[in-house]
């Protein structure tokens, strides 16, 4: 059976036993429904993130019309989301990059007992987009981590999957997890210089996670995960950086004051890849995983948002894989009722693994400003400026300065 099909026969088996939980709940249960229209008009000043050479700073208009659909089932067993969000991407000068993104959502989550509840979230994305991948002649080759933002305006689809059931005694839990993630990339493969051939990755992994109460609604976890990475090979090329995993967390979850909440996990993730990678890179490895976020709410009117993550991924460029590191910070000021001021800055950071010589950090400090007009409408404004730096000497096609800005309505009914 393939994992595709695996990911959605589970999926399936899931919904069928959360429905059959829901029944019970029926006369209490209620169905809700909403119904929303975005539409944004922005300016993409470096549409394929290159400074130099034949597409450098091409810029380009972007209108962007976004229906969606949330409809939901409530009932105390079992309350049921399901979204779907067809974006249209229209790029004015650049023709190519034109998309049609369809986002879909299938969550639910309940309680079984008081002290028994379970929660599944299931998100699907295909694009419908351009079939041929662009091409980087610049030194160095593709932009700071492979330009994913230009990547992901492409034909493809992936679905990410995550399961948890929660079983709380006293001042003790205990948490059996699943994750799944599939990216499936639909572009025509050439075995052209620069061209950029994308390369299909899965991720599976599970494993359990213990609770012990500290404070008052916080808890001290420790888990295990197991899992495997895999991702498919590129033209004749033997070289693969498949794995397997396990991996042990520890870490905060809860609101321990009022004004302070944080879901934090780390620990070492002990790699074993298969005897497809090159012989000099070894076949065991121990990187470090963190998925952290603090929130942090010291008035009515302001909250910071600090959070940082940290993993081993396979690279959609193939032959590669590396770490993934993400740090950021975001602020917002509610100046009125109906006017919010955002603020963020995110550095993220791309690791890749020997014998690739590549360690890139792209750099993106954003404001925004939204303003409440009704019930039913609200606009926003946002800017953003992004640069990447190349931490190898000579591969200037890496690096790039990109500014992005934008203004949007948002019609609720």
């Amino acid at each position: 059976m393939s994992y595709s099909k695996y990911l959605l026969k589970t999926t399936h088996a899931l919904f069928l036993a959360a429905v059959t939980l829901g029944a019970s709940g029926s006369a209490q249960a209620e169905w809700t429904h909403a119904f929303s229209l975005r539409t944004e008009e922005g300016y993409d000043s470096n549409v394929y993130l290159q400074n130099f050479g034949p597409t450098a700073k091409q810029d380009s208009f972007i209108t962007v019309i976004q229906p969606k659909v949330d409809l939901g089932y409530l009932s105390k067993p079992f309350n049921l989301n399901l979204t779907y969000a067809p974006k249209v991407s229209i790029y004015g000068s650049e023709r190519t990059e034109n998309n049609v993104a369809h986002a879909m959502g299938i969550n639910f989550k309940g309680n079984i007992t008081d002290s028994l509840s379970y929660e599944v979230l299931n998100s699907l994305n295909y694009v419908n987009g351009s079939r041929t991948a662009p091409t980087f002649v610049g030194p160095g080759g593709a932009p700071a981590i492979g330009g994913f933002s230009i990547r992901d305006r492409r034909e493809s689809a992936w679905m990410k999957q995550s399961a948890k059931l929660t079983w709380t005694i006293g001042s003790f839990f205990v948490r059996p997890v699943y994750n799944g993630y599939i990216h499936d990339f639909k572009t025509i493969q050439k075995e052209e210089p620069g061209y950029a051939n994308y390369v299909d990755r899965k991720q599976f992994n599970g494993g359990v996670d213990l609770g012990f109460k500290v404070l008052k609604e916080t808890w001290f976890v420790t888990g295990y995960r197991y899992g495997i990475q895999e991702q498919d090979r590129l033209f004749d090329n033997p070289i693969k950086y498949n794995n397997t995993f396990q991996r042990a967390l520890f870490g905060l979850e809860g609101q321990p004051v009022s004004w302070l909440k944080i879901c934090a996990t780390a620990g070492p993730s002990f790699h074993h890849f298969n005897d497809s990678v090159p012989e000099a890179f070894g076949r065991n490895h121990t990187r470090v995983y963190a998925d952290a976020t603090v929130t942090l709410t010291p008035t009515s009117n302001d909250s910071l948002i600090l959070a940082t993550t940290r993993f081993e991924q396979m690279s959609s460029g193939g032959r590669g894989a590396y770490q993934d590191i993400v740090y950021r910070a975001g602020y917002v000021r509610k100046l009125t009722s109906a006017l919010d001021l955002k603020a963020d800055f995110r550095l993220y950071r791309g690791e890749f693994e020997a014998p690739a010589n590549r360690k890139d950090n792209i750099y993106t400090p954003s404001l925004g400003l939204s303003w409440k007009v009704n019930p039913h409408l609200s606009c926003d404004c946002q800017y953003s400026y992004e640069w990447a730096e190349s931490d190898v000497e000579d591969t200037w096609g890496r690096e790039y300065n990109h500014h992005l800005v934008s203004v949007g309505a948002n019609l609720s009914f």
